[in-house]
């Protein structure tokens, strides 16, 4: 039996039971929602209470070396300090986006991670962004992180979204159409996302990482609904970030997806066309030494969580 035989006969098990039973089985049901619904409220609560007692009450008392929490970045997004928000991903790319502006298509790479050890290590696809927001005016720190902070609501939103989808996928479609089942699931996939720890971890360093969250999410959900093409459009926008994500277009190609192969398309190479265009096609196929050099060398930080840091550090 698969899992949607499974899930239709539980379903109509369900089904059974409250027509056989009668109004003292639909009371316990409901009940046992509720009582889901109340224990992820309190797990959120939990979360909330535990970030802003470390963050907030006890930080003067802990170590003054740890790392930026969620609530410093909240806390410098309305307050009047902008200059100390935390800029993992976007301070090198403002480095380079500024290089190529003074200096024209020349070897940015060689001149900013080479040599001034600057951790720019994406392609020049990845300054479109820097280059759109500095077009309508809004290339400014506190814009970086209260885009970051959209992105992690979006990616909640998301997973909201996903989890009730993939419940009817699944074939539980008595769950899905109860309303308190279906919020429950919805809150179960928002508050999961904002536990999720390198979620929070990449905003709170101010890491482009929660653009490629977001991204993931809903290219899954398109997936899902069967919007193939919306799919790869979100994807081939993450590879214009990070290239490792052109992955996809090779399973999407081995699985025959069409569809979600002219969406990566449809993205990807206009986009490489622009970046081409702006700083060079030479300087663009500069960052495979960048890349040469990361296959030959790891990270030992605590956060990171890549395939590379895992294993380098059994070195």
């Amino acid at each position: 039996m698969d899992s949607k035989e499974f899930a239709s006969a539980a379903d109509g098990a369900l089904k059974g039971r409250l027509d056989n039973v009668g109004g003292g089985r639909t009371a316990d049901i409901i009940g046992n929602h509720r009582f889901a619904a109340w224990m992820l409220s309190v797990a959120f609560l939990f979360v909330l209470s535990a970030d802003t007692l470390l963050g907030i009450v006890l930080k003067s008392y802990l170590d003054a070396g740890l790392d930026t929490t969620v609530w410093d970045v909240l806390l410098l997004i309305l307050g009047k300090s902008p200059e100390h928000l935390p800029l993992d991903s976007w301070e090198p790319m403002m480095t380079a986006f500024t290089w190529l502006h003074d200096n024209g298509q020349g070897n940015v790479y060689d001149a900013i991670f080479f040599t001034r050890h600057v951790k720019f290590q994406y392609p020049l696809t990845s300054l479109l962004v820097l280059e759109a927001m500095s077009a309508v005016g809004l290339l400014h720190l506190r814009i970086y992180a209260m885009i970051n902070l959209l992105m992690v609501v979006a990616t909640a939103g998301g997973m909201a979204l996903l989890m009730r989808d993939l419940a009817e996928r699944m074939g539980f479609d008595q769950t899905v159409r109860n309303g308190v089942s279906r919020l429950t699931l919805a809150a179960l996939g928002a508050v999961a996302t904002l536990c999720f720890f390198p979620i929070v971890k990449a905003f709170a360093v101010g890491q482009m990482q929660v653009w490629l969250n977001a991204a993931f999410v809903f290219a899954t959900l398109f997936y899902v609904r069967d919007q193939r093409v919306l799919a790869g459009a979100m994807l081939g926008a993450s590879t214009l970030i990070k290239p490792q994500m052109s992955l996809f277009l090779i399973w999407a190609l081995l699985r025959r997806e069409w569809g979600f192969a002219i969406g990566w398309a449809a993205v990807v190479v206009p986009g490489f066309g622009a970046a081409s265009a702006l700083y060079g096609f030479g300087p663009s196929l500069h960052y495979l030494d960048v890349l040469s050099f990361l296959g030959q060398h790891g990270e030992s930080y605590y956060a990171n969580q890549t395939l590379n840091g895992l294993l380098h550090r059994l070195l």
